[in-house]
C-alpha cells in the first residue's frame, strides 16, 4: 500500500491507500487470496482484517466485493471463520454452488478449514442465482432476505429460506416453460 500506521500497543496495522494483500498457496497448492481496497487494516490481537473502499477478495473459487469487507479469523489468525460484506455486496463463484449472490449486506460463515462455506445470510434486496442447465439461464431467487445452509462440503445448498417479496424464476427446460413464482416467504 501507500502509507501505513502501526499501533504497537494494540498490534494494529493500517495500509492507508491502494492496499493490496496477497496470500501464497498452501502446501497443497490451494488457499491463495488476492485482496485489494482503498485502505486495509489488520488487527492481529483481535483476529480480524478490514478492507474499506472498493474492497475485493478473490480466492480459488469465488470473488467477494463490497464497500467494506471484514474477515474474522480463527484464534491463530490464519483462517477465515466469518466474513461480513457491507454495502453493494456481491459474491461470484464457480462450480456447482451458487454462482452469484448480491445484497446490500452479506454475512458468510466458514468451516474450521477457513475455505468451506457453511452458511450465508443476504440482507436487503437479496438475490441468489444458481446455474441453469446446459445453455440455460440461471435459476434466480430474489427476496428482502435470504438465509442458506450448505452441505458439509460447501458445494450444495441444503436449506434456503427467503422472506418478504420472494420471487423465484426458473428457466425453461426442454418442454417445460419458464416459470415465475411469487410469495411472501
Amino acid at each position: 500500500g501507500v502509507g501505513a500506521t502501526y499501533d504497537r500497543n494494540r498490534d494494529v496495522l493500517w495500509l492507508l491507500a491502494d492496499a493490496r494483500i496477497n496470500v501464497a498457496p498452501d502446501a497443497t497448492g490451494g488457499g491463495t487470496v488476492d485482496a485489494s481496497a482503498s485502505k486495509a487494516g489488520l488487527a492481529r490481537a483481535d483476529n480480524f482484517i478490514k478492507l474499506e473502499g472498493t474492497a475485493r477478495i478473490s480466492t480459488d473459487a469465488r470473488t467477494a466485493e463490497a464497500d467494506v469487507i471484514t474477515a474474522y479469523l480463527d484464534e491463530k489468525g490464519e483462517k477465515i471463520q466469518l466474513m461480513e460484506l457491507r454495502e453493494h455486496s456481491r459474491i461470484t463463484g464457480t462450480g456447482a454452488g451458487a454462482q452469484v449472490m448480491t445484497a446490500r449486506h452479506i454475512d458468510m460463515s466458514y468451516a474450521p478449514d477457513g475455505r468451506t462455506l457453511q452458511s450465508s445470510k443476504l440482507m436487503e434486496s437479496a438475490v441468489v442465482e444458481f446455474p441453469g442447465g446446459a445453455g440455460s439461464p440461471p435459476r434466480r431467487i430474489a427476496a428482502a432476505t435470504i438465509d442458506s445452509t450448505m452441505s458439509p462440503d460447501g458445494a450444495t445448498v441444503t436449506n434456503l429460506t427467503a422472506l418478504e417479496k420472494v420471487q423465484v424464476d426458473l428457466p425453461a427446460e426442454g418442454e417445460i416453460p419458464a416459470r415465475r413464482i411469487r410469495s411472501a416467504s
